[in-house]
């Protein structure tokens, strides 16, 4: 899934550049990515992406997207 999310996030910054920030204050678009490494050698990765009329679309959204994989020796973080 971290590829994928390099992916979004490098074409929402290309795209939106500048305009990323909370939602609630304006900003066309947010996200929150949190990677907990868990017993047992399990990763859950977690995005939340958040999106205003601004973005794209009828208004504002949240999407938000869980993946858990095994082993941890498998991610590579920085």
């Amino acid at each position: 899934m971290i590829a994928e999310v390099a992916q979004l996030l490098a074409w929402a910054h290309a795209v939106f550049g500048g305009r990323q920030g909370p939602v609630e204050n304006g900003h066309a678009w947010d996200h929150e990515l949190l990677v907990q490494h868990e017993a047992g050698g399990w990763v859950t990765e977690t995005l939340t992406f958040s999106t205003s009329a601004a973005f794209g679309g009828d208004g504002s959204s949240t999407r938000r997207h869980t993946s858990t994989r095994w082993p941890a020796t498998s991610f590579c973080a920085s």
